[in-house]
């Protein structure tokens, strides 16, 4: 995701910056926005010792970088360091907003709501939208430690799928309760094993809800059961032979 800060439109007619265009012309101003940007990525503050480098990725004088930081009022500067104190500020401030939306996504997905509406891993579902699953990988969840590192691992170019399966087995379902059935499976499904059995559902359009819910539901399906992916494949296996 690309980072941004706030940049005011007309800040080019701020007397410190008005200085620096007159003395220094555009490509002082230039600098200066250069030097805002690596401060960004910086987290605020960056050596004085620096000075040469950042002349070398702008290709200009070493003299005209340490004359915008420390002649016109734009920077806070010691022996060490330069900052800006209005970059501080933001980044602060971003750094809670995005602290506090993660905190609120946490609670969202961990509470165990879902849309009644809507059953999650249906094999005939619609692909979430990239945006909304690049959201999701970021937010952390509290699964165990398996489900964790799968998680973990989706890429952003996945249709979700695995992901509303984790969901679903964790309370994001109908009775909005955790399976534990499932989950005492000693070996859990990977996603290289869900989408195997998404591809055997959509040849046989069944639901993998379906299946889990079956398995949920009855004891033996599950109980002593080592793995999941054998298990789920045995109970689709049995189902599409007695009805073919």
């Amino acid at each position: 995701m690309k980072e941004y800060f706030s940049h005011d439109y007309n800040s080019r007619n701020d007397r410190k910056l008005v200085k620096v265009l007159m003395k220094r012309g555009a490509a002082g101003i230039g600098v200066y926005w250069c030097i805002v940007e690596m401060l960004y990525e910086n987290k605020g503050k960056i050596n004085t010792s620096e000075y040469e480098r950042i002349s070398f990725e702008l290709r200009v004088d070493e003299e005209l970088v340490k004359d915008v930081v420390e002649n016109y009022e734009l920077f806070s500067f010691n022996e060490h360091k330069f900052w800006s104190e209005s970059a501080i500020s933001r980044l602060k401030e971003r750094a809670l907003k995005t602290s506090k939306a993660k905190d609120s996504a946490s609670k969202r997905w961990t509470s165990g709501v879902s849309n009644a509406n809507a059953l999650p891993t249906q094999c005939d579902g619609n692909a979430i939208k990239e945006n909304k699953i690049k959201e999701d990988i970021n937010i952390v969840y509290k699964y165990n430690s398996f489900y964790d590192s799968q998680v973990s691992k989706i890429k952003p170019e996945n249709d979700g799928k695995y992901l509303e399966f984790v969901e679903y087995i964790f309370g994001r379902n109908k009775i909005e309760q955790k399976l534990n059935g499932i989950l005492s499976i000693e070996e859990q499904l990977t996603e290289d094993q869900f989408y195997k059995l998404l591809e055997k559902c959509n040849a046989n359009k069944t639901k993998i809800g379906t299946i889990l819910t079956k398995i949920e539901n009855d004891k033996k399906y599950y109980k002593g059961k080592k793995s999941l992916y054998l298990t789920m494949l045995n109970w689709a296996e049995d189902r599409f032979v007695k009805n073919n």
